[in-house]
């Protein structure tokens, strides 16, 4: 068939075309694929023939030949067979011409009879085909024979075969990259592997071409281990595995190793062109690529260089400009100075900047920043002088509320139209800036603002009021051009340091800390403590804390420095610290009292050397000095000036809101500040200056620090008590007339007639929760009335705890620790639990003689003692009182009762024993002892409680959980819940979920004596005996498992076990003895302590664990004269009731005093709960008829029993009467003697009577 084109005829078929075969003829069309081809594949014998099955019977198969073994030296494996029939001298058989190639088709078949051993009776005769020749019985039986041996050496070398397969090695030979195929062990390895023959012989290929590649001469190659590598992923197939394989791995590797043995292959030449084609191209390209890097470092390098350029050329221009402003700052500091005393006297404008600069880290920390800053809106008071006009730049725009109260608050004072004077500005970039920049920079960056001031002072004297110095303000002054009152505030960072300030203290002669300062490292700080041990041989011991413990106030001195000189103190303030923070104030006090006004009139001539001026603050701690004593055995106060507060502080500007409401003057001297007398109205006033009314007076006398020369300070005394920052969020829901309304119509409101009353201070509007409070009364402690009472009035509007946070969770605020009332604190360091409630109380009614203190039932139970003191330590009587429905009530009495509307407190400690519950019940050995702490989350008391909060101090830090009764916080090992406020009177105990429950770890060993019988005998011989029957239990968590000592050792005993205990004795004991029934527990040698007590110390051979107990016996002997006290015939005995081991709780004791035969008339005083008390008992011996016997029976006993003694008084006969005993014994001896010498004389007459008989 023509495929170019099929119009064409087919093509004549020919020789070659039959040749093809039948499926040729089908692909090239010749035959149709429609034509059945079956016939040319049956025709002539078929390629499969049918044929009957033999069944062979079992008993002839064949027996498996043992394998061959050749003793000869002869190699098997080169043997071969010789397949060819030998020649024939008859005519050939067909078989030999089937083996010599002959052409089937022309051969006759000829039958062959094969004979077998076996009969074959059972096959059919085979037929013999017609026309087959049949010779003779030799030509037949010579046939069969060759036959046969044909058929046994094929055999045999089938045999062959199957044993080279299964005990070959396999190992063949590559020789020149070419394996020699036809060796025995190929041909089988090839045999054995054909399943994997195509991995296999892509192995040896690859094998061969690397062997061909480093002209190897002979390889032997292991094919086990091949076919291993075979049998491997030919991605992970590397060429280590391939050479693995190689036999003779010795010379293949040298071989291959050699210098250019690679290159003698077949393709040696062309290899090497390429490598030297390869190196010569990559020096090049790293020729061109150096060139390249070279280049590019170049323009780094003048890129560095342009930019070093620019930089410095830049850095110039600044100096430059900073030289030029300097200059100018000084300029306007020297005109500033100079002209000062004729500036205060003639019109001009203060711009009143309220910044706080400080660094960063601090003003991130302060919340309400920008109010903050804001919170010295009574520097507008200024205006009270005619010659001032005002520029009060605040943070951000003040609402319309704001402006209006500002200014009604200065009309109050006298200003009769203020909006004329006062200019209230903004930076207008406020809140293009993040919120703690301070005022200062948010103005430098608000151009419109500071052109509004340049207008408004162009012409003008002015100058700058700031309040916190910064670097900014300098700037600031520099581009208004105006002049700055305050500090240089390259200065006011040192100063307001803390070690500049004790630069300023010591050029003053200022007491101070004993301490150094400018320390900038460890060692620094190392040297400078090594010279202060030095200096002060007299101080024994040193401890590093931030304040004494015995401070007794905080002061602070508002001082103004005139630029012309001049220094005064314009007021002196108590501050009272946040209990949060101890260094931070949180209300302030005029005038000061708790110290004299002339011990902090300090002089400030250093201030003035080191050209410091304008207004700035200094602190003062006062502390008891307990190396010094005065008049009757108190510690000397002593003050210390702690640093300099550069600026104008909120307690200095609070004193001009002060004075410029009650018109009032400040008295230098005294530190107070008095009502002036009205004075007569001046003679004639100038056309442009307006009349100065007293208010105006007095603030232009305190800002300007102008004393008044030859005025009589005269009138009433005022004071006032000043809250400069109240923050409640609560208070955003106010609305500002209503809360105006609310506050005059209960009292809460400024007197103009008698300048008492309660003013506040606005930096906002309601919304933000923030105010300042000023109360003024005519004295310090109606004026903290006053603040009281505004206090609780904006906590009933608002309340007194703030809703927590919606994103942090936490209650913002600080108005909670304005009404701090009540302070429990729970102290689970030992297992004896200890509680301590610090209470204030005050009832406006009626007196306080009585206290009542609630204890819930589950705590009753384990209530081991109680005691309660006043705030100035008189100890107060607790006597139990009645229950309720769910506590059990103790009243506590007063020394003196409390007045009606004063204030009272109390210290309540209260001691609780097996109150900790350890859990896990039972730990090993090595493992920490966990304990659980339940308790209310309140203080249950019948008295409605303003704010309560909870402490528990831990052993450690470490809490596995603890209860999150909001608010809740975690310093260390000290707990703290509250302050929960509003608390109602008579509420029952926390519900399960308002429990606090604490999961903590606690090594302490829980040491309890579960019976102590503790006798006491009183001999009037000399000695009073003391003898301690005690079995112990160690309370806490069970041991489980077996003890080990090297376990034990290897811990260095920080499980929850005890090996020792000291018993502390008393001072004067003697024959002390010990007793122990296991033998565990020896003791030390006695000690003496410092206060005159004798130490004995108890170690336990085998260390107790929980669970465990012991018993042992402890006495000793006291001289009879140390204890016993009399007058007359009246003794009176005084001990401890609980044991003299410390930090033992004892269950169950009994305590037996005996007394000396005799006494009479026995009082015991047992000044405890629940003792139970019994004297009715005589002990009787042979030396004795009789001797009473008191019993004390108590449980749940703690250490705390031992502060106060019991007392046992009993009469007992003259000091004769102690004889009577001796007198008996004597006298019944001499009886006994006389009627011996009596007997013996008259047995003697008789014998010799009955032998003169005899």
């Amino acid at each position: 068939m023509n495929r170019t084109d099929p119009t064409a005829p087919s093509p004549d078929l020919v020789e070659e075309d039959a040749r093809g075969g039948v499926h040729n003829l089908v692909t090239r069309g010749f035959l149709p694929p429609s034509v059945d081809v079956t016939p040319a594949f049956t025709h002539g014998t078929s390629v499969i023939q049918n044929s009957r099955v033999k069944i062979y019977d079992r008993a002839s198969q064949p027996v498996k030949s043992m394998p061959y073994t050749n003793p000869s030296g002869f190699n098997m494996a080169s043997l071969k067979f010789d397949m060819s029939t030998p020649p024939a001298t008859s005519t050939p058989s067909p078989v030999a011409a089937v083996v010599s190639g002959g052409d089937v088709s022309k051969m006759v078949v000829t039958p062959i009879d094969i004979s077998f051993d076996a009969p074959l009776s059972s096959h059919p005769p085979v037929e013999q085909p017609k026309g087959g020749a049949t010779g003779g019985d030799d030509t037949n039986g010579g046939d069969s024979s060759t036959i046969h041996n044909l058929r046994r050496n094929v055999e045999k070398i089938r045999g062959y075969n199957e044993l080279l397969d299964t005990y070959s090695l396999h190992q063949f030979i590559i020789r020149k990259g070419k394996t020699l195929s036809d060796t025995p062990e190929f041909i089988s390895f090839q045999r054995t592997t054909e399943d994997l023959w195509g991995s296999v012989s892509t192995s040896i290929q690859e094998l061969e071409a690397m062997l061909t590649s480093y002209s190897v001469p002979l390889a032997y190659v292991d094919g086990q281990k091949l076919m291993k590598i075979a049998a491997m992923d030919a991605t992970t197939r590397g060429t280590t595995e391939l050479l693995s394989c190689i036999l003779n791995m010795d010379e293949v590797s040298s071989l291959m190793r050699r210098p250019g043995q690679r290159y003698k292959g077949s393709q040696g030449p062309d290899l090497a062109v390429v490598l030297i084609q390869s190196v010569w191209r990559m020096f090049l390209t790293k020729k061109r690529l150096k060139n390249h890097h070279g280049n590019e470092d170049a323009a780094v390098i003048q890129r560095i260089y342009r930019s070093y350029r620019c930089f410095s050329q830049l850095q110039q221009r600044l100096k430059l400009v900073r030289e030029a402003d300097l200059r100018i700052w000084d300029a306007q500091m020297q005109r500033f100075r100079a002209n000062w005393d004729t500036m205060k006297m003639q019109r001009r404008v203060v711009v009143h900047v309220p910044s706080f600069a400080s660094d960063d880290r601090t003003r991130l920390k302060m919340d309400n920043f920008s109010i903050r800053q804001n919170l010295q809106m009574a520097r507008m008071c200024a205006i009270a002088d005619p010659n001032v006009d005002i520029i009060y730049i605040s943070p951000f725009e003040l609402s319309p509320d704001i402006q209006r109260y500002q200014v009604r608050l200065l009309q109050l004072g006298g200003i009769t139209d203020p909006q004329t004077r006062i200019r209230m500005l903004h930076p207008e970039n406020v809140d293009r800036f993040p919120e703690h920049f301070s005022l200062t920079t948010l103005l430098l960056y608000s151009p419109h603002c500071l052109k509004k001031i340049k207008r408004f002072v162009r012409g003008k004297n002015a100058y700058i009021v700031t309040g916190n110095v910064g670097p900014e303000d300098k700037r600031l002054a520099i581009a208004l051009q105006i002049p700055l009152l305050g500090m240089d505030p390259d200065k006011a960072l040192l100063y307001g340091t803390r070690s500049g300030g004790k630069r300023i203290f010591m050029a003053a002669d200022v007491n101070i800390p004993m301490g150094a300062h400018d320390i900038y490292d460890e060692d620094e700080l190392i040297q400078s403590l090594s010279k202060l041990i030095a200096a002060d041989v007299d101080q024994n011991e040193w401890l590093v804390k931030a304040y004494p413990s015995k401070v007794l106030s905080h002061v602070r001195a508002n001082v103004f420095i005139e630029p012309s000189g001049g220094v005064h103190i314009t007021s002196a303030h108590d501050l009272f610290m946040s209990p949060a923070n101890k260094h931070l104030p949180q209300c302030a006090l005029f005038p000061q009292t708790s110290v004299p006004y002339q011990a902090i009139r300090v002089r400030v001539d250093a201030l003035v050397i080191t050209s410091i001026i304008g207004y700035a603050s200094i602190d003062y701690m006062s502390f008891a000095d307990p190396k010094t004593l005065v008049g009757g055995g108190r510690p000397r106060q002593r003050l210390w000036a702690m640093q300099v507060v550069p600026g104008l502080t909120n307690t200095a500007v609070s004193f001009v809101m002060f004075a410029f409401l009650s018109c009032s003057q400040f008295n230098p001297i005294t530190g107070k500040c008095h009502l002036q007398v009205a004075a007569p109205p001046p003679a004639a006033t100038s056309a442009t200056v307006a009349p100065i009314t007293q208010a105006q007076k007095a603030v232009e006398t305190i800002l300007s620090a102008r004393p008044p020369n030859g005025a009589v300070v005269c009138g009433p005394e005022r004071a006032y008590m000043v809250l400069d920052y109240i923050y409640h969020p609560n208070m955003a829901t106010l609305h500002f007339s209503t809360f105006f309304n609310t506050c005059r119509l209960n009292g809460v409101s400024f007197d103009l007639q008698r300048a008492i009353g309660a003013a506040f201070i606005l930096a906002d509007s309601l919304t933000a929760g923030v105010m300042g409070l000023m109360c003024i009364g005519e004295n310090d402690k109606e004026a903290f009335r006053i603040a009281r009472q505004a206090v609780e009035l904006i906590g009933d509007q608002v309340g007194v705890q703030a809703l927590p946070d919606s994103l942090s969770g936490e209650r913002l605020g600080n108005f909670p620790y304005l009404l701090a009332i009540v302070k429990r604190t729970f102290d689970l360091t030992r297992h004896i639990v200890r509680q301590v409630d610090d209470i204030s109380f005050r009832d406006d009614d009626a007196s306080v003689a009585t206290y009542t203190v609630a204890i819930p039932f589950d705590f009753h139970e384990r209530l081991s003692h109680m005691s309660a003191k006043t705030g100035k330590n008189a100890v107060c009587e607790v006597v139990q009182g009645e229950k309720t429905s769910h506590t059990q009530l103790y009243h506590v009495q007063l020394p003196s009762p409390v007045l009606k509307g004063a204030d009272g407190s109390i210290k309540v400690t209260a001691y609780f024993t097996r109150i900790l519950t350890p859990l896990p019940a039972a730990i090993k050995q090595s493992e920490d002892q966990l304990v659980v702490f339940h308790a209310p989350h309140v203080l249950p008391s019948p008295y409605a409680t303003v704010t309560q909060t909870t402490r528990i101090k831990l052993p450690s830090t470490h809490i596995e959980r603890h209860s999150t009764v909001d608010p809740v916080s975690v310093k260390g090992s000290v707990l703290t819940y509250g302050p929960y406020t509003a608390v109602p009177g008579g509420a029952p105990p926390s519900s399960a979920n308002e429990l606090i429950t604490v999961h903590f770890q606690h090594n302490e060993p829980f040491l309890t004596m579960t019976s102590l019988v503790k006798e006491v005998d009183v001999s009037m011989w000399g000695r009073v005996s003391t003898e301690e029957v005690v079995d112990v239990e160690h309370t806490g968590a069970a041991l489980a498992g077996g003890f080990s000592r090297f376990e034990y050792s290897e811990h260095d005993a920080v499980s929850a076990s005890f090996r020792s205990f000291v018993a502390v004795l008393p001072k004067h004991a003697v024959n002390v003895y010990y007793r122990d029934q296991i033998g565990n527990i020896t003791t030390s040698a006695l000690s003496d302590l410092s206060n005159g007590h004798t130490e004995l110390v108890l170690e336990a051979r085998y260390p107790l664990f929980g669970g465990w107990k012991t018993q042992y016996y402890l006495g000793y002997s006291e001289p009879t004269a140390s204890v016993l006290v009399h007058a007359n015939d009246r003794f009176r005995l005084e001990g401890h009731l609980s044991t003299c081991v410390e930090h033992a709780a004892v269950d169950d004791l009994t305590l037996k005093v005996i007394l000396p035969q005799g006494a009479t008339n026995v009082q015991v005083t047992a000044p405890w709960l629940h003792v139970k008390i019994t004297h009715t008992t005589r002990r009787q011996s042979f030396l004795d008829a009789g001797r009473p016997v008191v019993i004390l029976k108590k449980t749940n006993v703690v250490p705390a029993h031992n502060d106060v003694p019991f007392t046992v008084s009993f009469d007992y006969p003259g000091q004769y009467y102690v004889y009577r005993e001796p007198a008996l014994v004597v006298g019944a001896c001499f009886g006994l003697f006389v009627m011996y010498m009596a007997l013996t004389r008259l047995w003697n007459q008789a014998r010799q009577s009955q032998t003169k008989q005899d």
